[in-house]
């Protein structure tokens, strides 16, 4: 259903990869017959030559960013939908709700998968896990904002999964401030949000997360999920990095 989910490797991956070598080969060829018969017409290596280079422009098209879905395809969605942006892959996809429950705590954890069955797991609005991403986050303790979503402040534990298989914990304790209001641009969409930044130190050095949470009630749909978190960068991990996250639809 996504334009361009979050991409992973295979196949696809590795063709791109082969296909430069590719081109990049016959140039080479090119000018190394070039070199041996001097006098030949450089028809044939001129040929070779535009042909690499037209390999070369094809696959920067290939990896530019897909046009975004319209409105009216988000709008046809019987689910929320948000984009997710890896930036250090600056990579983008589409995640589409799955399911809501309410933990022991009174926290609404929030499951939202991709096209292609990467899970990102949010309580209320704060990123407590991902699955399929390699280094993924197993679980994140965070403290509630009451009311409404959002970061507390307060101890911080993150438990990642090495390729090992083995639990790394990463412990900080953070501090909330509130930035203000926002008036925030989603695609054609604005919404009156309130900023608020999360600052989290621990030994292994300094995250930041930004939310921008809706000032107004949201809708049923938002609210089985402790709320509406419209735009927010979290941090994944060492490896992952930060998501940028952006609610396109409309509730």
């Amino acid at each position: 259903m996504s334009a361009h989910p979050i991409p992973r490797r295979g196949v696809s991956g590795l063709m791109r990869a082969l296909v430069p070598a590719l081109g990049l080969s016959l140039v080479l060829a090119a000018c190394g017959n070039r070199m041996d018969k001097p006098s030949e017409a450089p028809d044939a290596y001129t040929q070779l030559l535009v042909t690499g280079q037209e390999i070369a422009a094809r696959i920067k098209r290939d990896r530019s960013a897909p046009s975004k879905p319209g409105r009216a395809l988000i709008d046809e969605q019987k689910v929320p939908v948000i984009e997710v942006m890896i930036e250090n892959r600056d990579q983008t996809g589409h995640a589409f709700k799955g399911f809501t429950r309410t933990d022991d705590y009174g926290g609404r954890v929030a499951v939202w998968r991709t096209p292609d069955n990467i899970a990102l797991n949010f309580r209320n609005g704060m990123l407590i896990g991902t699955r399929g991403m390699g280094w993924d986050m197993v679980s994140a303790g965070v403290e509630l904002r009451n009311p409404g979503p959002g970061p507390a402040g307060g101890p911080r534990t993150y438990v990642f999964r090495a390729l090992d298989n083995k639990a790394i914990e990463v412990s900080m304790a953070c501090e909330v401030a509130d930035m203000g209001p926002v008036q925030l641009q989603i695609d054609d969409l604005s919404h009156a949000t309130r900023h608020l930044r999360e600052n989290c130190r621990g030994a292994q050095g300094t995250v930041v997360n930004d939310y921008w949470i809706a000032a107004r009630p949201g809708s049923k749909q938002a609210a089985t999920e402790g709320g509406v978190i419209w735009q927010s960068r979290q941090w994944a991990g060492g490896n992952i990095g930060y998501l940028k996250i952006r609610r396109i639809s409309r509730d």
